[in-house]
């Protein structure tokens, strides 16, 4: 599923809980190499914020592990000794926040951070700076308030996003922004490996909150690539 940004509960209560969203899981080793995003065929609604202090998780986003599971999550694909993913910028937004490298649950969904401020960088994609399709995720509101994606849906073809690693920044630019709905999203178009210029995707809710379902009706998806 489309990873969307959930936030922690305001005033240091403890964190809403996460719901499925409804996409397929991701298993970190089997992505099938991909071509480059369909032309979205929707346009870019303005994310209305919930009134409940909770959000719901992105659409390529999995859920949290439930309590008490006694599976045993299964480990990421090993990687060589990487440079420490640290931090990402968007300064048409606004947007200079920590990256926490995440992967999937025992349920083989996808991780989200705990934090309304933090963004995931998923460690079974690709590095950013190497090959490949980077994927990041950060929620759009968390506890009723605004999270660290939450005008992620305002950029443009052009606009810079900037990752800092611990080999020195890394810049790319939006080529496109598109909402899609949970149940209609390409996994393999979002979340899978690309040929060609270095990828990176980042993913959060979008378009209408329902406050019946504690969820959002799209995912906002960023496409961009290395300059």
């Amino acid at each position: 599923m489309v990873a969307c940004a959930l936030a922690a509960a305001a005033c240091g209560s403890a964190p809403p809980a996460v719901r499925d969203s409804g996409l397929a899981t991701v298993e970190p080793t089997s992505a099938a190499a991909v071509e480059a995003p369909a032309t979205p065929d929707a346009t870019p609604a303005a994310t209305e914020e919930p009134t409940p202090a909770a959000t719901t998780a992105p659409a390529t986003t999995p859920v949290a592990p439930s309590a008490g599971s006694a599976a045993t999550p299964r480990p990421a694909t090993p990687r060589a000794a990487a440079p420490a993913v640290v931090r990402v910028r968007i300064p048409a937004l606004g947007v200079d926040a920590p990256i926490l490298q995440m992967g999937v649950d025992a349920a083989g969904v996808m991780e989200i951070p705990q934090s309304s401020s933090t963004v995931a960088w998923y460690g079974f994609t690709a590095l950013p700076g190497s090959s490949g399709n980077a994927v990041m995720a950060g929620h759009v509101t968390w506890g009723g308030a605004r999270a660290v994606f939450y005008q992620l849906q305002n950029l443009r073809p052009g606009d810079a996003i900037e990752v800092q690693t611990g080999d020195g920044g890394i810049r790319y630019a939006v080529q496109r922004t598109y909402l899609v709905r949970p149940e209609e999203a390409d996994i393999a178009h979002i979340i899978g490996p690309r040929d060609g210029p270095q990828t990176l995707t980042l993913i959060t809710c979008g378009g209408t909150f329902d406050s019946s379902a504690r969820e959002y009706d799209h995912r906002v998806i960023v496409f961009a690539t290395r300059i």
